[in-house]
C-alpha cells in the first residue's frame, strides 16, 4: 500500500508537468502505480465493502445445539439446508460474538518461573585419577530454572545437600541415599582434565 503523502506527491509532480516515467524513477514506483494514482487524483480508491452477512442469532444457536458445537458441520448445514453461504472464518467470528464457540484446549501446561520453585538435580559417579590412585567422586549438579544458574560440587560420600536461596525465598533439601558403601551404583566415568584458559 502506498502512503497518502507519497500519493499526494505523485499527483502534485504530475500537475507540475513531470512525466509518469520520471515520477516512477524518482519515487521508486512502477509506472502502472503512478498511472493509477494520477487517475485517482492522488486520493486512495474507495472500496465500498459489501454489507456484512447477517444471520439470525436464533438460527445459529439452534444449529449449534443440533451439531453439538461442531462448527464445520454448522457451516455445511447453513449452506445445504438454509442456503446461506458464509465464510468459515465469518461463522466462527459470529459464534464467538454470541458466546457460543468452544474454547480450544491448551496444548501444554505453562509453568510460571518463580525464584526457587523449580530445579533439576543430578548426581554422577566419576573416577578421578589423583597421582597413581583412582579415587571415586560423586558430582552433584543443580540447575535452577528461574535464574538459569548451575551449581556443581564434588563429594567423596554423598548423603544429601541443603540449599538456601538468596533472600530466604525457599529452602530445598535434597537427600539421595546411595549404596551401603556410600556410592551410587551407576556406570563409572573417567574424568579428564578439561580446564580451559
Amino acid at each position: 500500500m502506498i502512503e497518502p503523502d507519497v500519493r499526494n506527491a505523485v499527483f502534485q509532480l504530475h500537475q507540475q508537468g513531470m512525466s509518469l516515467r520520471e515520477i516512477s524513477r524518482c519515487l521508486h514506483l512502477s509506472r502502472n502505480a503512478v498511472r493509477r494514482i494520477v487517475k485517482q487524483q492522488g486520493k486512495p480508491a474507495r472500496r465500498d465493502r459489501r454489507d456484512k452477512k447477517q444471520i439470525d442469532p436464533q438460527l445459529l444457536e439452534r444449529l449449534y445445539r443440533e451439531c453439538d458445537g461442531w462448527m464445520q458441520r454448522m457451516h455445511e448445514k447453513l449452506l445445504e439446508e438454509e442456503g446461506i453461504q458464509v465464510g468459515y472464518s465469518t461463522l466462527t467470528r459470529m459464534l464467538r460474538e454470541l458466546g457460543l464457540s468452544r474454547s480450544q484446549p491448551e496444548r501444554c501446561d505453562r509453568v510460571p518461573d518463580e525464584p526457587g520453585a523449580e530445579m533439576q538435580h543430578d548426581t554422577t559417579l566419576y573416577r578421578v585419577k589423583l597421582g597413581e590412585q583412582s579415587v571415586p567422586l560423586i558430582a552433584s549438579l543443580i540447575h535452577l530454572r528461574y535464574s538459569k544458574r548451575r551449581y556443581l560440587k564434588f563429594y567423596r560420600v554423598f548423603n544429601g545437600i541443603s540449599l538456601d536461596f538468596p533472600g530466604g525465598v525457599q529452602t530445598i533439601a535434597i537427600a539421595r541415599r546411595f549404596g551401603q558403601d556410600g556410592r551410587k551404583p551407576l556406570p563409572e566415568k573417567t574424568l579428564r582434565n578439561t580446564s580451559r584458559s
